[in-house]
Formats: structure tokens, sequence, C-alpha cells
């Protein structure tokens, strides 16, 4: 049988994520990052992060990068608290996606500037 949730309860579990990443009393960061781990980007979370509702941590506005570190293909995101621990790690595609962090491009040339157009976790009862 699978798990099936009430919709407070989700909720109460995104707002968790959000709450860990705000708990610094600063903005976090999302770094960008290669299947191999090499860190591509780095963007500022707004603060707070996110907001909460029917079921979905949905991100405020992400600052772009304007001056990245490295070359390579985004695969992944890890979302850190102010103080540098991942909070949540997850992938990054393209806006079409079904990815929690969408961009326009996956493409990273260093010393060039990674946009993030949109990040959502929806704690689903699927």
């Amino acid at each position: 049988m699978r798990l099936i949730l009430s919709t407070d309860v989700r909720n109460d579990r995104a707002a968790v994520i959000k709450n860990r990443l705000d708990a610094g009393g600063v903005a976090g960061r999302l770094e960008l990052r290669t299947a191999a781990h090499l860190l591509l980007a780095t963007c500022a979370l707004s603060y707070p992060c996110a907001t909460v509702s029917a079921g979905v941590l949905t991100f405020e506005a992400i600052a772009d990068d304007l001056a990245t570190d490295n070359d390579g293909t985004i695969d992944y995101g890890d979302f850190l608290d102010s103080n540098g621990t991942i909070i949540m790690h997850c992938g990054a595609g393209l806006a079409a996606s079904d990815e929690v962090i969408k961009l326009p491009s996956l493409s990273v040339v260093a010393g060039g500037k990674v946009i993030v157009l949109s990040a959502a976790f929806i704690e689903s009862n699927e």
C-alpha cells in the first residue's frame, strides 16, 4: 500500500525544509554541480527562501551567478543553509523537465552566467 498524506502533513514536511534553509537568519545558497560533483555555479537564495502551499515548496527568486566557476553540464543542485549545511539535494533540468530546479540551459562556461528560472519541490502522494 502506498503512503498517502493529508495536505496539512505535506505542508508541514515542506515547511521543515524551508525553515532549515532559513534557520541562520540570512539567505542560504544553491550550488549547481556536474554529475561528477564539480561546482559550476553558486546562487544566493532569497530570505525567506520559499513559500509553502498545497504541499508545494516554491522558492522565491534565486539570484543569478554572474561569474561561474567551471565549464560543464549542470546535473543537480544542493540547497544549503547559511552555515553551509546541505539541506536538500535534487535534480536540475530544463524548463520543461520534471526536475526541482529549472534552468534555460544546462551548459556552463567558466566566468559566464547561470540563470535559475524556478525551483519547486512537490510533497506528493504519488
